[in-house]
C-alpha cells in the first residue's frame, strides 16, 4: 500500500464542458492535423530535459530519476519552484498518497487520539494495542486488529507513512527485546 502511494503520480483532469464536446470522427481529425506539431514538441522538450539533467540537483526522494527529469522539465519549462511546477505537483502527490495510506488504516484513528497528548510512549506491541482500543470507537473496535502480531503487521504496513508525515517514528529508541 504506502510502497504503491510513494510511486503514484496523482494526475486531476477537468471536465470537458458540454460546448466543448466533440464526437470521436472530429478528435481523429483533429488529432490526425496536429500529431506532427505534438510530436515535435514532446521531443523538442525531451532534447531540453536531457540537456538538463547533470544540473539537476535536488533531494533524491523515492522513484530519484523520475524526480530528477521532472526537475530537468521544470528548468525547461521556466517552472522551477512555481506552483505548478513538476516539482511541486510531485510533491504534494506523495503528501496525499501518505496520508491516504495513513487515514484508511483502521489503526490510524485511535492510535492518533492516544497518542495526541504524548511526546513520548514506550511499550510492547500488546500494551499498545491495548491502550489504543481504549481510545477506539465502538464500530473502530470491530476493525481493530485482535491479536499483537496482526496489530505489529498493521503498524510496520503504515510506519513509513507515518515518518513522511512526521506523525511518528515507531523506530525512535527502539530496543531489541530478548524474549524466553
Amino acid at each position: 500500500k504506502g510502497d504503491l502511494a510513494s510511486r503514484v503520480l496523482t494526475v486531476s483532469i477537468p471536465e470537458i464542458s458540454d460546448d466543448r464536446r466533440i464526437d470521436e470522427t472530429e478528435w481523429e481529425k483533429r488529432f490526425t492535423e496536429a500529431h506532427p506539431r505534438i510530436l515535435g514538441a514532446l521531443l523538442e522538450l525531451l532534447s531540453g530535459v536531457l540537456d538538463n539533467i547533470d544540473s539537476v540537483n535536488i533531494p533524491l526522494p523515492r522513484m530519484a530519476d523520475f524526480a530528477k527529469l521532472g526537475a530537468a522539465l521544470d528548468i525547461v519549462t521556466n517552472s522551477v519552484g512555481k506552483p505548478y511546477s513538476f516539482t511541486e505537483r510531485y510533491a504534494e502527490s506523495t503528501r496525499q498518497g501518505t496520508m491516504t495510506i495513513i487515514e484508511n488504516s483502521v489503526i490510524y484513528r485511535p492510535l492518533w487520539r492516544f497518542l495526541e497528548n504524548k511526546d513520548e510512549w514506550t511499550g510492547s506491541a500488546t500494551s499498545l494495542l491495548n491502550e489504543i482500543t481504549k481510545f477506539a470507537t465502538p464500530s473502530e473496535k470491530l476493525d481493530m486488529p485482535k491479536s499483537a502480531n496482526n496489530f505489529t503487521r498493521e503498524l510496520t504496513g503504515i510506519a513509513p507513512n507515518l515518518r513522511a508525515a512526521k506523525f511518528i517514528d515507531i523506530r525512535k529508541g527502539r530496543k531489541q527485546e530478548k524474549r524466553t
